[in-house]
């Protein structure tokens, strides 16, 4: 069975400005600024990993719906 690695994330857009966030100095891209995002779980859909990931990387709790 072919390994295949999903990813989600979210795009925060204010007035003319996004949201970044600037990854850590180890593990996968260190250093490098990216939209909060990271790896799906094997069952997890994209939306529910989307507000996971976001909450993870801004302490900030999705509650609307993203779609």
């Amino acid at each position: 069975m072919e390994n295949i690695k999903r990813y989600s994330g979210v795009i925060v857009k204010h007035n003319d400005e996004v949201l970044l966030c600037k990854r850590n100095n180890t593990g996968e891209l260190p250093g490098v600024w990216s939209i909060p995002a990271g790896k799906l779980g094997v069952n997890e859909n994209a939306t529910v990993g989307a507000k996971r990931e976001f909450f993870e990387e801004t302490n900030i709790e999705i509650t609307d719906d993203i779609n």
